[in-house]
């Protein structure tokens, strides 16, 4: 797995775990954020099959391979996992159109990653997401319906992806304050509903200083920061 994120981040640091989890090798690039000359390099030295990166990542990514006419390193990844921010939906379905499997990710350091997309590369749905900690008939995500028709996501107390005292719920469970609409064309998929600004970076209905530690605003204002 060939990792774009810093691994001071939950971001990088689950793909780090997962990684060491089912055996496979990590690959981490000299600096963040890498040059597509790198990230081709890494991708065929290593003969990669998962990558994680941020959005503005992939975006620069397409005029590279445009530039070069290469597909053969991105196209031998079984998917590449985004988060932090939305990835422009133009950026998503030129990948889908030349069979590069760019899937959404979400999660914060408080519950982990919760939400994914639909991994298969037959699925069209490669953006919007759904709750991957749900194993019992009492869910351990739920989203909760608000006055203006949207869902916000908040932790049942007894969910195993809970961090310790961020509790902020009489109940005992997490409000991520986040918001998500449900998908019209794939029920039970939600899209996140975030602003993004030119960089990705994510423009809660919180304020920063409450919503600063969640992973769409750590890396969006880490790869602003070059």
């Amino acid at each position: 797995m060939l990792s774009c994120v810093p691994l001071f981040h939950l971001f990088g640091f689950f793909g780090l775990s997962s990684a060491a989890f089912v055996g496979a090798s990590a690959v981490f690039l000299e600096r963040l954020p890498p040059s597509q000359k790198e990230i081709d390099f890494a991708l065929r030295h290593n003969k990669c099959t998962v990558m994680a990166a941020p959005p503005i990542i992939l975006e620069q990514m397409i005029s590279y391979l445009q530039e070069h006419n290469d597909f053969s390193a991105v196209q031998r990844l079984k998917f590449i996992l985004f988060g932090g921010a939305p990835l422009k939906r133009e950026a998503g379905e030129w990948f889908q159109a030349h069979n590069v499997n760019v899937r959404n990710a979400y999660g914060s350091t408080e519950m982990n990653v919760t939400m994914c997309a639909d991994l298969n590369p037959k699925s069209k749905n490669w953006n919007s997401l759904r709750p991957i900690w749900n194993f019992t008939s009492e869910p351990y995500i739920v989203l909760e319906n608000t006055d203006d028709g949207l869902k916000h996501l908040y932790l049942t107390s007894n969910s195993p992806a809970i961090a310790l005292g961020v509790s902020n719920r009489p109940d005992g469970g997490f409000d991520s304050n986040d918001l998500f609409k449900e998908d019209p064309e794939a029920p039970g998929y939600y899209i996140y509903m975030d602003k993004p600004c030119t960089y990705g970076s994510s423009h809660s209905p919180k304020s920063y200083g409450q919503t600063s530690c969640r992973l769409g605003s750590w890396l969006s204002m880490y790869f602003c920061s070059y």
